[in-house]
């Protein structure tokens, strides 16, 4: 599940006053209007954002991008992005705060983001990396004030790709994760995982998500 779904983040446009649609020809913006809120992320401590991955996808509802660039200290620098739309470039927090962000257009397009755990895909994790990966995203889910409202409450970690794993308490015990959608599910807040100290999946994950 992403953090932030396209309908939710057009949702926090609108309310940023942000035009979800490409006007025909170019437009100009601060880099905070369309990478929303990365400038905020930039100035958490490290200890807060090293366990989450923000990405940006342009979505693109039929239009036409000729464009896209960031300009910056006089120089005009394409940002790439692949066929799924997610932008391969993320500006530096001087970049975010002097530059400029330049999109030439046709028709009906945004931006969405996402944001995953940015842990390593093993079949053996550490509790204390699971929570930090939790941790990490409410403080960049309370980045968004009054619009994280609108998004779901995110407790759970998805291993995407898993069939089966096990959350070891702390006296040895083994207590299966029966919690699957296409990946199994790991919520460290309930009861019966109280006093887990690690997770062992039947192999290695090929994604991480968030998940209620």
């Amino acid at each position: 599940m992403k953090i932030f779904y396209k309908v939710a983040i057009s949702f926090i446009f609108a309310c940023a006053n942000i035009s979800p649609a490409f006007a025909d020809g170019v437009k100009t913006l601060k880099p905070d209007k369309v990478f929303a809120y990365y400038d905020k992320f930039l100035k958490l401590p490290p200890d807060k954002k090293n366990a989450i991955k923000v990405d940006y996808y342009l979505i693109n509802n039929g239009g036409n991008i000729k464009a896209f660039n960031l300009i910056y200290k006089n120089q005009r620098l394409k940002i790439p992005y692949d066929k799924s739309g997610k932008i391969l470039f993320a500006p530096n927090l001087d970049q975010m705060q002097n530059g400029l962000i330049e999109i030439a257009a046709v028709g009906k397009g945004g931006i969405t983001i996402d944001a995953k755990p940015n842990l390593p895909l093993n079949s053996h994790y550490e509790i204390a990396q699971i929570n930090d990966a939790l941790s990490d995203l409410n403080s960049t889910m309370s980045l968004a004030g009054a619009l994280s409202l609108a998004l779901p409450k995110l407790n759970s970690v998805k291993f995407v790709g898993t069939s089966s794993g096990v959350a070891i308490l702390r006296d040895g015990r083994r207590v299966t994760i029966s919690e699957n959608k296409n990946g199994i599910i790991f919520n460290p807040t309930l009861s019966k995982y109280r006093g887990a100290v690690a997770v062992e999946l039947n192999k290695n994950p090929i994604g991480l998500e968030y998940e209620k």
